[in-house]
């Protein structure tokens, strides 16, 4: 705790799941709003250099392109009246949660990989977690108040609380010790596709061609940014040393 990238990576999250709240209070449709707040794809590339002195790839431009068309493609579901018709304040508080999020990965970035590459997850997990419970727990009780939880609705808190935060968490801070802020960004916006996955497998429940297409440019930048890499290095672990004849 008393790293202050820690408190950074604390605070960035919490601003960002604030935010989040707020404007979609202010009646901002959900597309909208989820096109919003994964807006810190396109946020990530511009604090990179100044945060990690990360080099920005043309790889990376273009895998953060398509992803970002994708979720366009998914939020709109093709009809574009689907984004509009919001609250300007809204929206505004909802850029401001891209940019906190934007922040917290970039911030979790520096930490694990310049500050303190040997920093255990689990503390960092822990630390940040307390940070966040305590913000939103302040901005819970100044922007509305606190209610009972219904009795059948406990089960469905454990289990966000295991999947959604317990596990999600700590796999979020351990990847970002083996990659990039650029990456994680493309890889992110992945989440969007477990509800359509587990509704289509589970429910059978069929969604629209902008939908699939969104998807499949999702998972298209996934793979520019994953396997790429793994070729470069397979090609170079493949290709011979040059080796010079003295004359």
């Amino acid at each position: 705790m008393r790293n202050k990238w820690i408190w950074i990576i604390g605070i960035s999250e919490s601003v960002g799941l604030i935010l989040q709240y707020l404007g979609q209070e202010l009646q901002v449709p959900a597309g909208l709003a989820a096109l919003l707040s994964l807006s810190f794809i396109v946020i990530v590339p511009f604090i990179s250099p100044f945060m990690l002195k990360a080099k920005l790839e043309k790889k990376h431009i273009i895998a953060m392109s398509i992803a970002f068309i994708g979720v366009i493609l998914i939020s709109s579901e093709g009809n574009m009246n689907n984004l509009t018709g919001s609250s300007i304040l809204g929206i505004v508080l909802l850029l401001g949660a891209a940019v906190g999020y934007a922040f917290y990965i970039t911030s979790t970035s520096r930490l694990t990989t310049i500050e303190k590459p040997d920093v255990d997850t689990f503390t960092l997990f822990y630390s940040v977690l307390l940070i966040i419970s305590l913000s939103s727990l302040f901005a819970t009780l100044t922007f509305s108040k606190l209610s009972s939880v219904p009795k059948e609705g406990i089960q469905w808190i454990v289990l966000l609380t295991i999947f959604s935060t317990l596990i999600a968490f700590l796999a979020y801070f351990r990847a970002l010790q083996e990659i990039s802020a650029n990456v994680a960004s493309v890889l992110l916006p992945l989440q969007v596709l477990v509800p359509f996955a587990i509704d289509f497998i589970i429910l059978s429940r069929i969604y629209s061609i902008w939908v699939i297409s969104g998807s499949m440019l999702i998972i298209s930048a996934m793979l520019i940014v994953v396997i790429q890499p793994y070729l470069e290095s397979t090609e170079n672990r493949h290709t011979p040393p040059v080796t010079y004849c003295e004359s």
